[in-house]
């Protein structure tokens, strides 16, 4: 649905998406294989749209 499965390899991509009250995406982030989120910079994204 976010576009971030892999059919190739039949897996989903690492990806953050902070989606607001309405429903719409105000952020996404991929994640190069085996790079852990941010938590930190995840929390920012989440806090600018409160």
């Amino acid at each position: 649905m976010y576009g971030v499965y892999n059919d190739e390899r039949g897996t989903d991509r690492r990806s953050v998406f902070v989606i607001d009250r309405e429903g719409t995406i105000r952020h996404v982030h991929e994640y190069v294989p085996g790079t852990l989120p941010d938590a930190r910079a995840i929390l920012e994204e989440v806090k600018s749209i409160l």
